[in-house]
C-alpha cells in the first residue's frame, strides 16, 4: 500500500510542476512527503489510504480556511493549499512547533457517539501521553470544538509542544 501512495504522491505532484521530496512520515491514514521546487522544499503533501479519511480532513481544513484559523494559542495549524478529490492528496503549509496537524480522525460539528467509559478510557491515555501538558491540550481541544472541530487522534506527535 506504502508504494501506491508513493506513486500517488508522485502523480500529484507532475500535475503541479514540482517533485516529491522526503517522506516525513507514515500513518494508519496516510503518507506525508515534501514537495520541492528544485532544492527548496514549497509545502508538504499528504495522500490518504482511503476517501473517508481524506473526506473528513479535508472538511475540517475547509472550516479552519471558513474562521481564519492559523494560529491557536501559539500553535500553528496547517493551511490547506490544494486538494485533489481523486487522489485523495491534500497539500499545505509546512509549520514548526508548537503546531497542531494531522485532522484525519477527526469530526466535524459533533462529537462521535462513544460511551461515557470510552470517553474517560481516552482521557486517562491522552492524560499519560502528554503528562505535564495535558491541561494545555485541553483547553487546545476546548478551542477546536468551539469551531465544531472534535479532535479525535491528540498526540504528541499531532499537537507538538517542541
Amino acid at each position: 500500500m506504502d508504494e501506491e501512495l508513493i506513486e500517488t504522491a508522485r502523480l500529484y505532484a507532475g500535475k503541479h510542476g514540482v517533485n516529491p521530496g522526503d517522506f516525513l512520515g507514515a500513518g494508519i491514514h496516510g503518507r506525508v512527503c515534501l514537495l520541492m521546487r528544485g532544492d527548496r522544499p514549497v509545502s508538504v503533501l499528504k495522500v490518504h489510504r482511503d476517501a473517508k479519511a481524506y473526506r473528513r480532513e479535508r472538511d475540517v481544513y475547509h472550516r479552519l480556511a471558513e474562521h481564519e484559523v492559523t494560529v491557536v494559542r501559539g500553535f500553528s495549524v496547517p493551511q490547506l493549499l490544494r486538494s485533489d478529490d481523486e487522489l485523495l492528496a491534500l497539500e499545505m503549509t509546512a509549520v514548526s512547533p508548537p503546531r497542531i496537524l494531522d485532522f484525519a480522525a477527526d469530526h466535524l460539528d459533533w462529537p462521535p457517539d462513544f460511551s461515557d467509559e470510552i470517553w474517560a478510557e481516552f482521557e486517562a491515555r491522552k492524560q499519560e501521553q502528554f503528562g505535564d501538558d495535558w491541561p494545555m491540550v485541553q483547553t487546545l481541544l476546548g478551542d477546536f470544538e468551539d469551531f465544531g472541530i472534535y479532535l479525535l487522534d491528540p498526540t504528541p506527535d499531532n499537537i507538538c509542544f517542541r
